[in-house]
């Protein structure tokens, strides 16, 4: 839960805006684009360099797994990085509800998938596995949502811990797609454990970082600085 705005925000904010030059909109686009093709690259550089891994999953499954993943993790994204027609951002419920729905759209996918393919759960791996994918889609993730942050840094006044689960949610959600094609293990335990589990992991553990990032704090007016 976000702290209460001090009684004097709006005003305190109201006059950094008046002695804060506004950058062009071309400036902040471009800039905005540099992020996120940083951020998505970092995850590309990750899936090409561990390369492509069929595996015993059928062909099918992959596709199938990896196109509805995307789905999801683009409609996250969609949604959640810009701010919305407010200037306050997206309501608290509709961040909190896009926040849980990632990870369970993501598992009602794999069910899904899994009714088609259920021979894709003989694919199973040591336990061991489930840590270094775990470790593996978290790092993949950490991309786009320094993007993500980078996007929405100075932007939420009003709920931005909850704006930052959202976010997190979304950018591993990414990882969990790109994840798919270079691991070769479809068993049940590893890709909850592994591949959606990260998702949730991410969401809590990373909120904090990115949250001090989204905030939007009035500062004191520049000629008290001075």
């Amino acid at each position: 839960m976000s702290a209460p705005l001090p009684p004097d925000f709006k005003a305190r904010l109201l006059a950094e805006v008046k002695v804060t030059p506004a950058p062009p909109r071309a400036d902040v686009a471009r800039k905005r684009a540099l992020y996120i093709a940083c951020g998505f690259g970092w995850t590309a550089l990750m899936a090409l360099v561990l390369g492509l891994r069929l595996g015993s999953r059928p062909a099918p499954f992959v596709i199938a797994l990896t196109l509805s993943w995307a789905v999801i993790a683009t409609a996250g994204t969609t949604f959640l990085v810009p701010r919305g027609p407010s200037m306050l951002g997206r309501s608290r419920a509709s961040l909190v509800a896009a926040a849980v729905a990632t990870p369970l759209a993501l598992l009602a996918t794999l069910g899904a998938i899994y009714a088609a393919w259920p021979e894709a759960l003989d694919a199973t791996c040591a336990p061991r596995i489930h840590a270094i994918c775990f470790g593996t889609s978290v790092v993949m993730a950490l991309g786009p949502l320094a993007a993500f942050a980078l996007v929405r840094r100075d932007s939420d006044p009003v709920h931005p811990l909850v704006t930052a689960l959202a976010l997190a949610a979304s950018a591993s959600a990414w990882a969990s797609f790109a994840s798919v094609f270079h691991c070769p293990f479809s068993g049940l335990a590893h890709l909850l454990l592994g591949h959606v589990l990260p998702v949730v992991a991410l969401a809590l553990g990373g909120a904090w970082g990115v949250t001090q990032v989204v905030a939007l704090r009035a500062r004191a007016p520049r000629r008290e600085r001075e």
